[in-house]
């Protein structure tokens, strides 16, 4: 609602003259539970829609925008980041998991931000075995 708010105020526009109608807005929401695209990019969708008529699935398709929850397309990402990282690897097994999301970080780098965190999480505490 927040977003939607900034959105509305920044276009110039009201409830009842947004180009975001319940539809569209339910569309996106819809992709968002469904974890096809993360919040962040929920926002850039958000804000695509009000200067795009293109329903959220095509907007996300058209930038981008698709949360990767592949877990074979991340576990290659995974595997780089802990090959690169040996000493976060290594504290995180000797009990520092607060090094896990220095290790997410730069998963999501590789991706441009477009990997599921929670999988990425699940994925590098299985990489690491800690």
């Amino acid at each position: 609602m927040g977003e939607l708010q900034r959105n509305l105020r920044e276009f110039d526009r009201t409830m009842a003259t947004t180009p975001v109608g319940p539809e569209r807005l339910g569309q996106l929401l819809d992709l968002l539970a469904a974890g096809t695209v993360s919040a962040t990019a929920a926002k850039d969708v958000l804000t695509e829609m009000f200067t795009s008529e293109a329903p959220p699935a095509t907007i996300v398709e058209r930038k981008g925008l698709a949360q990767i929850s592949d877990s074979g397309e991340l576990e290659a990402v995974v595997a780089r980041v802990v090959a690169a990282n040996p000493d976060l690897a290594e504290k995180f097994r000797g009990g520092k998991r607060g090094v896990l999301g220095a290790l997410v970080g730069q998963v999501m780098r590789e991706t441009r931000g477009r990997a599921n965190p929670k999988l990425v999480s699940d994925l590098l505490e299985r990489a690491i075995g800690g």
